[in-house]
């Protein structure tokens, strides 16, 4: 889905991401509501201080560096779907709320 909606983003810059939905078979109206969702959290890290304020893509380049790694996306969305699902203990360890071992699996 994030190489679909990048994609379909870089279509949008040259105005065709209609026919591009269409010859990939997606939604453009769903493409535009995720463009939209991800508009309103860059906003709001910024009303919050995350994110500087103003400023283009250069602005933005030291918080994209992860961006493409579908590894550490999971890991953000999986923190943020399951907030305290996992405590660090010590610096490599890891357990869960009943304190039972997990191992971290090593792929990028």
């Amino acid at each position: 889905l994030l190489n679909a909606y990048n994609a379909w983003s870089r279509a949008k810059e040259t105005g065709a991401q209609w026919g591009f939905a269409q010859r990939n078979y997606l939604s453009n109206s769903s493409m535009q509501i995720i463009d939209g969702m991800r508009q309103q959290i860059i906003r709001q890290l910024r009303v919050l201080g995350v994110l500087p304020p103003g400023g283009g893509a250069a602005a933005m380049a030291p918080f994209n560096v992860n961006s493409a790694n579908l590894g550490v996306i999971k890991a953000v969305l999986c923190a943020g779907l399951c907030p305290a699902s996992l405590a660090a203990r010590y610096e490599s360890k890891f357990v869960t709320r009943t304190e039972r071992p997990v191992k971290v699996h090593p792929s990028p």
